[in-house]
């Protein structure tokens, strides 16, 4: 399969001390240009760029069972995602599905505790296809331990608002400017994902 109008723009790595990663991409990386944000109490986000590459570093803090807190408590700090501009976030997320990817689903009970779960085409209602897309969507696709985040319009124009200025320098592959797109978008899918048996499950 070809992948349709999709493009790679960032790396987002969980970490355990946000200051001391930022501190070794700068020193390593040459990535001098960061913007931090304050999430909740449970992740604090640096976006920054430094060679050809833009950066997420994310904090993830005490107990949780965001997909993230699942992340760093099976595997530590490491590449938990890869991030795709797309001019079509559920077009992109129906194909992947009938390819054999899951949707990343989270809900939220009334005590504020968050569940993730994956879940396959079968599964996927028209509503919990509109609760999994906001500002972009996460697939399982069976690629190992990372996943893929589909971002389109809503999410570049979240990135604009955060690192104002910085917008152009941290983001080295800024939006293409596909036709019916706001403004530019990206994402990927393979071509044969391995059966549901053999790929690294984060939830239960």
């Amino acid at each position: 399969m070809t992948a349709p109008e999709v493009q790679c723009f960032h790396v987002a790595t969980v970490v355990r001390d946000l200051d001391a990663a930022v501190a070794a991409y700068t020193s390593l990386l040459d990535a001098q240009t960061w913007r931090i944000r304050e999430m909740s109490a449970d992740f604090r986000i640096a976006y920054g760029s430094g060679s050809g590459q833009t950066w997420e570093l994310i904090e993830v803090r005490g107990e949780g069972t965001s997909q993230f807190h699942q992340f760093r408590d099976r595997y530590g700090e490491g590449v938990q995602h890869v991030g795709f501009w797309t001019p079509d976030i559920r077009a992109l997320v129906e194909q992947a599905l009938a390819q054999g990817g899951e949707l990343v689903s989270a809900t939220q009970d009334a005590s504020g505790v968050t569940s993730v779960q994956l879940v396959p085409q079968a599964a996927v209602t028209p509503d919990l296809l509109d609760a999994g897309i906001g500002i972009g969507a996460f697939i399982e696709g069976g690629l190992g331990a990372w996943r893929i985040e589909l971002i389109g319009n809503d999410g570049d124009e979240f990135l604009r608002d955060w690192l104002q200025e910085d917008y152009d320098e941290i983001l080295v592959t800024p939006r293409p400017g596909w036709s019916g797109f706001g403004k530019p978008a990206r994402h990927l899918v393979p071509t044969e994902l391995p059966s549901a048996g053999e790929r690294p499950a984060l939830s239960s």
